[in-house]
């Protein structure tokens, strides 16, 4: 089965390019303006999938999805397990488009690319989704909602090439989230991860920084003195359109030893003679309607957004 896409273009509106399926160009001309419908539209087929393998010969549908990382490059996944690096050269001349790269790089398992970006170093990063099945990401801690059977996986590829290997993937992250994934993105830098959901979403895994084995994966009974423990997280922190919500992993104790002071920019709490947190915001929040409580010895702060 092949996956061809089609780059249109519009006549008499430099550069104003989109690439899109076949299919979703009637829903284009429909919010095109009076005087763009009247254009003239002409379309070339830039890019043809390869075809093969098991996929194709089980009859899989492909689900491509696509995004431009630069003027040049463009991601292309087919949803069912391959992820396609392609050079594009100048897109205004509408000139055929080279697959520099083929990669697997979840085993098979299909995705769909969200985002990506190609940061000063010259490193592409992309993000990918998928839903996965609860069991299959042993390192999912609940996040205290309801309890749940699968898991939107956002998985964070950083791709780098060289003149010996071509395109590879050199690091891989992976954030999970029981919720509904409204939005997510990577910064333009590429340092830096942006998930809107409404259940708390978690880093789970990072192949440069993998997590410490436990007794049961070693072996080792539980009185073993040489295990190093998962370290929790310092805070948890969740974000609406209306405020933040950082709930403190550690106990503080009760409240009347707790001192939180709120600055429009500034963040800190205190636990006796201890700075449990301390730090910048990175945006103004209504230090007169935020607020904190303890209950049961864990401190959460609720931080209105600026209106």
């Amino acid at each position: 089965m092949h996956c061809t896409i089609t780059c249109w273009r519009i006549h008499g509106a430099p550069g104003s390019i989109s690439t899109l399926p076949p299919q979703e160009l009637s829903m284009l001309q429909h919010l095109m303006s009076r005087r763009v419908r009247q254009s003239r539209l002409r379309d070339t087929a830039v890019l043809q999938l390869p075809s093969g393998g098991a996929a194709d010969a089980a009859g899989a549908p492909t689900h491509p999805s696509l995004c431009l990382a630069s003027e040049r490059l463009a991601l292309v996944a087919d949803g069912r397990g391959s992820l396609y690096v392609a050079q594009t050269g100048d897109r205004r001349q509408h000139q055929p488009w080279q697959v520099a790269a083929r990669l697997e790089p979840l085993a098979g398992a299909g995705f769909v690319l969200a985002h990506c970006a190609l940061d000063p170093a010259g490193r592409l990063h992309a993000l990918t989704e998928h839903v996965v099945e609860k069991e299959t990401v042993p390192e999912w801690r609940p996040d205290g909602g309801a309890e749940a059977t699968f898991l939107n996986l956002l998985t964070w590829l950083t791709l780098e090439t060289d003149a010996d290997c071509g395109w590879r993937v050199t690091r891989l992250r992976q954030a999970a989230t029981a919720g509904t994934v409204h939005y997510s993105c990577l910064e333009q830098s590429g340092g830096a991860l942006c998930v809107a959901a409404d259940r708390p979403a978690a880093l789970v895994r990072d192949s440069q920084r993998p997590a410490a084995p436990t007794a049961a994966d070693t072996g080792a009974g539980s009185g073993a003195g040489n295990q190093t423990e998962p370290r929790e997280p310092l805070y948890r922190w969740s974000q609406t359109a209306d405020d933040v919500t950082v709930q403190l992993t550690s106990p503080v104790g009760c409240a009347d030893g707790v001192r939180v002071v709120l600055e429009p920019s500034e963040l800190c709490v205190s636990a006796g003679q201890q700075t449990v947190l301390r730090g910048a915001l990175p945006a103004a929040i209504r230090r007169d309607e935020s607020t904190w409580t303890v209950d049961d010895g864990r401190l959460e702060l609720v931080l209105p957004c600026p209106r």
